[in-house]
C-alpha cells in the first residue's frame, strides 16, 4: 500500500505565499547594498575646486605683501640717504661758513695790527719832525740876520733817524741748505746748495734740508711782466714738495702747509691767512729774514734788517713743532739763496755768489 506524498511545510513557506500573510522582512546582502550607497557621507575628492582656488589666492596675497614690504624697505633706504647726503651737505655749508668767518676775524685782526702799527710809525714819524723844528727855528734866525748883516746860510744837521729793532734778539740765525732731495723739477740747486734757479715756468716747491727757527735769503726776481707767486717762510709738512708733480692742477693751495710771505704781494699765506696784506712788495735784490719766536709763538719777517712786524701767532714750541725754511714759486729764472750767518747776527752773501 502506497503512502501519501507528503510536502515539507518549509518547502511550501519557501517557494508559497499563504494568501493574507505578510512575507517576513529578511535582510539580504543584495537589499542592504543601495541603502550603504545612499548613506556614506561624500569623500573631499567628490567636492568641488573651490579649496585650490583659495588656496592660490592666498598664495597671490602672500606674494603681494612680500613684493609690497620690498618696495616699502627700498623707499626707506631712499629716504636714509636722502637724509644722510642732505646731513652732510649741511655740515659741508657749515664748516664752509665757519672758516670764511675764521679767514674775516682773521683779516679783521691783520687791519687792527696794521692800523697800530701805521699809528706807531705816525708817532715816531711825529717825533722825528718835532726834532726837526728847533733845528729850522734857529736856521730861521740867521735868516733874519743875513739881510742885516749879510751872515752865510748855515746849513741845519740832518736828524737822525733811528730803524725800528726787532723784538727776537735771543733767536739764534741757523746756517741751513737746500736739500737736494726735496728739491722740485722746475728748479736748479746750485752755489754749495745754497742757490735756487727756477728753471721753468709751473709751480715748484725748495724745502730746506735742516729746521730752523731764523734764516735769511736774498731774493733776485727776473725783470718780464710775469708776477705770480713766490713764496718764502716755514714750513710744518716738509714732503708737501712733491704735491705739485702728483697734483698737476692750475691752483695750488699751499698755504695749509705752513706760513709764508708772498713776495710779489707783500701779502701773508697760511692756514688762517689767505692773501691777506702785510706789508709792500719786495723788490730784487732784498733781503727777508723769517724769525720763529718759539717762546713768544710768533712769526715775524724783516725786510733788509727792517722789522716788518708780527705776521703770525699763536706756533708755540710746546707743540714741538719741526719748522723747515721753503721756497714756493711759480715765475721762470727767480734766485733765492741763503745767506751765511755771522758772528754779530747779520747774514752776509755766500762767498761763491
Amino acid at each position: 500500500m502506497s503512502r501519501p506524498l507528503v510536502i515539507p511545510r518549509f518547502a511550501v513557506s519557501a517557494h508559497l505565499q499563504l494568501p493574507n500573510e505578510e512575507s517576513p522582512a529578511v535582510a539580504t546582502p543584495s537589499s542592504a547594498a543601495p541603502e550603504a550607497e545612499l548613506s556614506t557621507p561624500m569623500l573631499p575628492a567628490d567636492a568641488p575646486d573651490d579649496g585650490d582656488e583659495t588656496l592660490e589666492m592666498l598664495k597671490t596675497l602672500r606674494q603681494d605683501y612680500a613684493t609690497s614690504k620690498l618696495h616699502i624697505r627700498a623707499q626707506q633706504k631712499k629716504l636714509a640717504d636722502l637724509q644722510r647726503s642732505q646731513h652732510l651737505a649741511l655740515e659741508a655749508m657749515t664748516s664752509h661758513f665757519a672758516m670764511v668767518t675764521r679767514q674775516l676775524d682773521a683779516q679783521r685782526n691783520e687791519l687792527d695790527k696794521q692800523f697800530v702799527r701805521i699809528s706807531q710809525r705816525q708817532t715816531a714819524l711825529d717825533a722825528l719832525l718835532s726834532r726837526r723844528q728847533p733845528l729850522a727855528a734857529k736856521r730861521a734866525a740867521p735868516a733874519q740876520k743875513r739881510k742885516l748883516f749879510h751872515h752865510k746860510r748855515i746849513k741845519a744837521e740832518e736828524a737822525t733817524i733811528v730803524l725800528p729793532v726787532h723784538e727776537s734778539p735771543h733767536v739764534a740765525h741757523t746756517d741751513v741748505t737746500w736739500d737736494l732731495g726735496r728739491c722740485g723739477p722746475l728748479s736748479m740747486i746750485r752755489n754749495h746748495r745754497r742757490t735756487v734757479t727756477m728753471t721753468a715756468a709751473g709751480w715748484n716747491v725748495v724745502i730746506g734740508a735742516s729746521v730752523t727757527r731764523r734764516f735769511s735769503v736774498l731774493v733776485t726776481l727776473p725783470k718780464n711782466k710775469h708776477h705770480n707767486t713766490v713764496a718764502i717762510g716755514l714750513t710744518h709738512e716738509p714732503d708737501f714738495w712733491q704735491d705739485p708733480i702728483t697734483n698737476t692742477a692750475p691752483v695750488f693751495f699751499f698755504n695749509h702747509t705752513g706760513w709764508y710771505l708772498n713776495v710779489r704781494k707783500g701779502s701773508l699765506c697760511s692756514r688762517d691767512h689767505d692773501d691777506a696784506p702785510f706789508a709792500s712788495k719786495i723788490k730784487s735784490g732784498d733781503v727777508i729774514t723769517c724769525v720763529w719766536d718759539a717762546d713768544a709763538g710768533s712769526i715775524r719777517f724783516l725786510r733788509n734788517e727792517l722789522d716788518l712786524g708780527v705776521a703770525f701767532e699763536g706756533i708755540f714750541g710746546s707743540h714741538d713743532w719741526q719748522l723747515y725754511p721753503a721756497l714756493i714759486s711759480y715765475d721762470k729764472n727767480i734766485e733765492v739763496t741763503l745767506l751765511h750767518p755771522t758772528t754779530d747776527g747779520t747774514t752776509s752773501l755766500p762767498s761763491a755768489l
